[in-house]
């Protein structure tokens, strides 16, 4: 699938490992995987971890507006996903 370490700390909603990662892998919070282009805030989206979510982009800075490469965003993801927060 091409997830990284930062997608799955996110997808699963590990928010220790996520800080961690956010502070040794900074420049890497808004990079999409290489097929999709989803990014890890869209991960923790998709599998509705809010808390993940909330610390991507309160602490991390990713981008909420960012798009994969079916022109989606996060909240889009949210809402095909059936995620209600």
């Amino acid at each position: 699938w091409g997830l990284n370490a930062l997608d799955e700390a996110a997808a699963h909603g590990h928010l220790d490992t996520l800080r961690l990662l956010l502070c040794h892998v900074p420049g890497r919070v808004d990079a999409g995987n290489r097929w999709s282009g989803t990014t890890c805030l869209m991960q923790a989206a998709r599998r509705g971890q809010v808390e993940a979510a909330r610390v991507l982009v309160m602490e991390g800075g990713a981008d909420h507006t960012a798009r994969d490469r079916r022109g989606r965003t996060a909240v889009d993801v949210v809402r095909e996903e059936g995620q209600q927060e």
